[in-house]
């Protein structure tokens, strides 16, 4: 079976940007240097001339794509196959954790049921990893996992600041970036999504103290707690970082929420995806949109 090494080399090849395949895969520029730096190394052999105006192709590399976007489809006929062979085809399993949780799914499930009962939906523990669900539901923030899904966007969410009790702005119901100047703030750092990136750039350049964190869970709770810190998270958050106080911050921007979905997604899951895309460009009509709160 394929890696994401091929998907982010048809990405680069179809934009021709390290830049905009990052973009467009929600991981950092540098993660997809990375992934063709190492499929050039394992093929020995340049796909790509690199140039100030961007990426083009090389001989080889024109070869290879021909040959990968092939390659690509009978991996994903075999694995639709499979999956129909196994039973599959008529249910699929939402991933949740303490911090994934199915807040639109759920409420979305329910209405397309409503049309379609033959369906099943498993909900499935995915604290040890997603590669057990057909669907987890969640910010784009950039975890090594979220690489080897495809992302199904739904909405942006605004970030916001995560305030500890016992810090001085822990009344507050906003701040500002000025007020955040001198604070440490932590922060996804290294593989974070180009959003939190560029945040993370903003925020350095207005002279805050960032301190890198692997991923958002509870240890980030306790560092706040513990040494009366913040962090910057979505603001849908809220439902997870309970501990803390979390209010908005409108010059943080927002960052991206959807569903990461499996490459190989059964034909239910891909049912239930243009269900939810009709329900929000209003092509659907339920009677009613879910929203996060």
């Amino acid at each position: 079976m394929y890696n994401r090494q091929i998907d982010t080399f048809l990405k680069v090849a179809e934009t021709g940007s390290f830049s905009k395949a990052a973009q467009a895969a929600y991981i950092s520029p540098a993660a997809v240097i990375q992934q063709i730096n190492a499929l050039e190394k394992n093929l020995q052999t340049e796909l790509f001339r690199r140039t100030k105006q961007g990426v083009t192709l090389t001989e080889a590399g024109v070869y290879f794509r021909s040959e990968a976007m092939e390659y690509v489809r009978r991996d994903r006929e075999i694995r639709q196959k499979l999956a129909e062979i196994a039973g599959q085809e008529n249910s699929f399993r939402v991933g949740i954790s303490m911090f994934q949780k199915a807040r639109l799914a759920l409420d979305l499930w329910a209405l397309f049921s409503v049309s379609d009962s033959s369906l099943d939906l498993k909900l499935v523990n995915v604290s040890a990893g997603g590669m057990q669900a057909d669907l987890i539901e969640g910010v784009g923030d950039g975890q090594h996992w979220q690489q080897e899904m495809e992302f199904f966007k739904i909405c942006d969410v605004p970030m916001g600041i995560g305030i500890p009790r016992g810090h001085r702005m822990y009344a507050q119901s906003s701040v500002t970036m000025e007020e955040l100047k001198g604070q440490t703030v932590l922060l996804p750092g290294n593989g974070a999504s180009p959003e939190l990136q560029a945040l993370q750039g903003r925020l350095r350049k207005a002279g805050v103290l960032i301190r890198e964190i692997g991923q958002y869970d509870q240890s980030v709770v306790w560092d706040c707690s513990c040494n009366l810190c913040l962090v910057a998270a979505p603001l849908c958050m809220r439902d997870v970082l309970s501990e803390l106080a979390m209010v908005p911050c409108p010059e943080l921007g927002s960052i991206p929420y959807g569903f990461f979905v499996r490459r190989e997604a059964t034909a239910a899951v891909r049912e239930f995806l243009e269900f939810t895309r009709g329900v929000y460009n209003g092509t659907i009509d339920t009677g009613m949109i879910p929203v996060l709160e």
